[in-house]
């Protein structure tokens, strides 16, 4: 067969078709690392994401407790002051 300028033979182009399905099999394996990349990647995220709220709720558990320590602490130093207060007006009183 006589090639012209532009034409090409049926070896070459099974050729390029060779070369273009081994491109198509390469990308198809990029893509495929990419998913498996971005499902790992997902689990891994919800995972963390899960720990967290879990700490979350930890914290906000104990910051709760340690409020209310701190409200009773207050209680405590108003009664204790109150109580000064009674102790040193009987110790006025005895004291006349």
């Amino acid at each position: 067969m006589v090639k012209t300028d532009g034409e090409q033979t049926k070896e070459e182009l099974q050729e390029e078709l060779k070369k273009i399905k081994e491109e198509l099999e390469l990308q198809k394996w990029g893509a495929e690392k990419i998913m498996l990349s971005l499902t790992t990647l997902q689990k891994e995220i919800i995972q963390k994401n899960e720990y967290l709220q879990n700490r979350i709720k930890e914290i906000e558990k104990m910051n709760k407790h340690m409020v209310g320590r701190e409200l009773k602490m207050i209680e405590l130093k108003k009664e204790l002051s109150l109580e000064k207060s009674k102790n040193l007006q009987n110790q006025k009183a005895i004291d006349k």
